[in-house]
């Protein structure tokens, strides 16, 4: 009996909290108009602050494609290394694509310094860019 009465009540605090999101989800268009936010003015950031986001959103862009040639990059290098050590083509260190399957993975070290080489790739272009946008600029203003 206890457990009908629970479920009842539950039910009811259910309704009617459907109720209030459907009521709070209505409104008047004037509302909506008036939420809308008015666009950034050109001197609302300073210059900095704009590069500086400018050069974010190059360096996360720019990371999974650096991380995936730096990789790769690697696995080459190593499989170069230790083929010319062996003396043979060592096919436990071939790279990714080109391994017949059950290589060498990279070791903890390996890996962070991949990672690394491919932040430092993303930063770099990040900073080309920059370079590059200034001297625009300067050109711009001449």
């Amino acid at each position: 009996m206890k457990a009908a009465h629970a479920r009842t009540v539950a039910a009811v605090i259910l309704f009617f909290l459907i109720c209030a999101t459907a009521w709070g989800q209505q409104s008047t268009p004037s509302v909506a108009d008036a939420a809308t936010p008015a666009p950034y003015s050109p001197e609302e950031f300073p210059g900095w602050a704009l590069d500086l986001r400018r050069g974010e959103i190059i360096t996360l862009g720019v990371f999974p494609l650096a991380l995936f040639f730096t990789n790769f990059g690697y696995q080459v290098y190593r499989f170069g290394q230790k083929s010319i050590e062996a003396g043979s083509f060592n096919m436990d260190y071939a790279p990714g694509l080109f391994s017949p399957g059950g290589t060498q993975p990279l070791t903890e070290s390996e890996r962070i310094g991949v990672v690394l080489g491919s932040l430092g790739v993303s930063v770099i272009v990040a900073l080309i860019d920059y370079a590059l946008g200034k001297r625009e600029t300067r050109n711009t203003k001449k």
